[in-house]
């Protein structure tokens, strides 16, 4: 799949032709050693450089790659975890789950909502139904749904919209639990 995105790149057909015969594990130890130069490099000043490092390694397949988007999803930029969270998701796997799982513990909002969309961890999920975010306890409900089906959750829909304080949020999960249906 990286070859892929190069190979979408603009150059010549007999650069196209080289990277193509070139055996995946060829560009494992440069393309390592890149990163590696480039994290370094810019890191501290440009978060974007990371956004597009957790974008590019979402592709990679490889675990050391898994190992740096676990290491991304707890940076200090909102944008680099949410790419980090965004790559691991798509990927999948016991080292992702944990990771994603780790990210709803925390105070970032988007996160937690895309940690959500995967997580199958049940009592996780049940624990946000507590959030004080409308967004996350519909999101919660809406995936516990899907995991469980729509009658097992209506008593914790009805909880939940009794409990609301405001219209929005019990809108919100009153739309997560009958768009189910």
């Amino acid at each position: 799949p990286f070859l892929a995105h190069l190979l979408d790149l603009p150059m010549d057909e007999a650069a196209r032709a080289q990277i193509q015969r070139l055996p995946p594990f060829a560009l494992q130890e440069p393309l390592q050693r890149a990163v590696s130069n480039l994290v370094r490099a810019h890191a501290q000043q440009r978060p974007v450089v990371l956004v597009g490092l957790a974008r590019g390694l979402g592709h990679v397949a490889d675990d050391r790659a898994v190992d740096a988007l676990v290491e991304l999803s707890a940076h200090e930029d909102a944008d680099v975890r949410a790419a980090a969270l965004e790559a691991l998701s798509r990927r999948g796997g016991p080292e992702a789950a944990r990771a994603l799982s780790r990210s709803l513990d925390g105070d970032d909002v988007a996160a937690r909502l895309l940690a959500i969309r995967v997580v199958d961890d049940a009592e996780a999920l049940r624990a946000q139904l507590a959030s004080e975010h409308a967004a996350v306890r519909a999101a919660a409900l809406t995936r516990l749904i899907a995991m469980r089906g729509r009658e097992a959750t209506v008593g914790e829909a009805a909880r939940l919209i009794g409990a609301a304080d405001t219209l929005e949020g019990r809108v919100a999960i009153a739309g997560a639990w009958l768009a189910s249906a």
